[in-house]
């Protein structure tokens, strides 16, 4: 049975149906059904059976139809082994992560032999957290700077000092330069959300950054332990982590994480020389899934200029 939210169409024997859907999708006959259909928004456009019978559309012979639908086939089929073979990176990652972290998998020591037993311990004992009082606000006779905000850190953002060029400008006074400044090794963490299980999101900074600070919703972990800075990249977005930060959630309506409970969270520590492996190896995974995504990324925008110059 169709649903009557869909339009069938049946097509003759001289016409490719996955050719013609791609006719239809095109520039030419999308802008003729859109000028044709009725609706106050483009979300709530309706398009009539005759919209759609009634648009032009240039079909060449059926051979030629064929051909061309078969090869957008065999890209369309290139495109989805790619992100198949994405989503098995990303879940092989994924399992490696849990395998690690647990201490399932453990590497060796150049020689051969083991390193030491990794120690627990609270993140209050690795370093110092600090909140901010910086807002969006310019007041006048403050000094300039750039703001690190919220967004920043849950869209996981490499945060750099080409970055920053694109971050709002406010005022801070010394007081809050010097206390809410970022130095290379700092971690920022999201400290609330609208649910106990988005809070904890979290980037390093790779650099000192100079006239920056970081914004009254987030939260600075500046180590004054010794730790891999790659490492630091990903400990703290295990599972075993950011489950704890969630049970350590208050609030009704928005959730939020103070930096004393921030502290009391328990980390498993290896070594610097295994914390350095351990980054070594996910930082080249890492660098496998962007490979992959970018070359989806490629392949979805040479379909489109080539679905543009075919169907124009």
């Amino acid at each position: 049975m169709l649903s009557d939210k869909l339009i069938r169409l049946r097509v003759k024997e001289d016409v490719n149906s996955l050719f013609l859907s791609l006719v239809l999708g095109g520039h030419k006959a999308q802008s003729q059904i859109v000028t044709k259909s009725s609706g106050l928004a483009m979300s709530q456009m309706n398009i009539t059976q005759q919209t759609l019978l009634g648009t032009q559309v240039h079909l060449p012979t059926l051979p030629e139809q064929q051909k061309i639908a078969a090869f957008l086939g065999a890209v369309d089929r290139k495109i989805q082994q790619l992100k198949r073979k994405q989503e098995l990176l990303e879940q092989y990652k994924k399992g490696v992560v849990q395998q690690l972290f647990s201490q399932q998998l453990r590497f060796k020591r150049k020689d051969g032999g083991e390193f030491p037993e990794w120690e627990e311990k609270p993140l209050g004992s690795l370093g110092e957290f600090r909140t901010s009082s910086v807002d969006k606000l310019t007041e006048e006779g403050q000094k300039l700077v750039r703001l690190v905000n919220y967004m920043n850190v849950y869209r996981h953002e490499e945060i750099n000092v080409h970055s920053l060029n694109d971050y709002v400008v406010v005022s801070a006074t010394p007081i809050q330069i010097k206390t809410s400044d970022l130095r290379r090794g700092d971690i920022l963490f999201t400290p609330s959300s609208e649910t106990p299980d988005d809070i904890g999101h979290s980037v390093v900074i790779f650099e000192d950054l100079p006239d920056a600070v970081f914004s009254y919703h987030l939260l600075r972990f500046r180590p004054t332990t010794k730790l891999d800075i790659n490492y630091s990249h990903y400990f703290c977005n295990t599972d075993t982590v950011l489950k704890q930060i969630s049970r350590l959630a208050t609030g009704s309506t928005r959730f939020t994480v103070s930096s004393g409970s921030f502290a009391k969270v328990r980390v498993q520590v290896p070594s610097l020389e295994e914390q350095s492996r351990i980054a070594g190896f996910l930082m080249a995974l890492d660098a496998k899934v962007a490979g992959v995504a970018q070359a989806v990324a490629a392949a979805q925008q040479w379909k489109k200029g080539l679905l543009q110059q075919m169907f124009v």
